[in-house]
């Protein structure tokens, strides 16, 4: 049998919380994300040329190259991290 919200609520109350969602983004929360993002772009762009001076036309290949090696690290993680905390 499913838990309801009540149940969920009683038990939430029980370690002194209360059942809330919220969902707003404050302003300094948007203003961080915003910074963070301007700031990788940032360093992207200007940091282009000496790339692009050292490797020539190598450096655009290179990033396709590094976020495939990426990605394949992040799946071996997590399919490593699914199987040792699935209680098989």
């Amino acid at each position: 049998m499913e838990p309801s919200r009540a149940d969920d609520s009683r038990d939430l109350a029980g370690f002194g919380y209360r059942q809330e969602l919220d969902r707003t983004l404050g302003g300094f929360s948007s203003f961080a994300a915003g910074f963070s993002y301007i700031s990788i772009l940032t360093g992207l762009f200007q940091t282009f040329y000496l790339g692009y001076g050292a490797g020539g036309a190598v450096r655009p290949r290179s990033f396709s190259s590094g976020e495939s090696i990426s990605r394949r690290i992040a799946a071996n993680r997590g399919s490593e991290r699914s199987v040792r905390y699935s209680g098989k």
